[in-house]
């Protein structure tokens, strides 16, 4: 099992996920109904990556796209466009 398929990863994914409508990488809308694996399906980013040090906590955890996710992989989180008010 990888890293994420963990069970206080998959807890706090869905949590973080829960009214998640904007990808923190991307800016662009998520929508929660589009299944894994699909490019636009929500995932959980790790704000500091596990090889950085981060963990799966849920203050560590961001909504994003599958695709923007693995986009960023482990590189330090670099912002391009915020477009929501709670991350300001």
């Amino acid at each position: 099992m990888g890293r994420t398929g963990g069970r206080r990863y998959r807890t706090n994914r869905a949590r973080v996920l829960q009214g998640a409508t904007v990808c923190y990488l991307c800016g662009q809308p998520i929508d929660q109904s589009i299944p894994a694996p699909d490019p636009m399906s929500p995932s959980a980013h790790h704000f500091v990556a596990y090889a950085a040090g981060g963990g799966d906590e849920v203050a560590n955890l961001r909504p994003t796209h599958l695709l923007c996710n693995q986009k960023q992989g482990d590189k330090p989180t670099r912002v391009v466009n915020r477009n929501s008010r709670e991350w300001t």
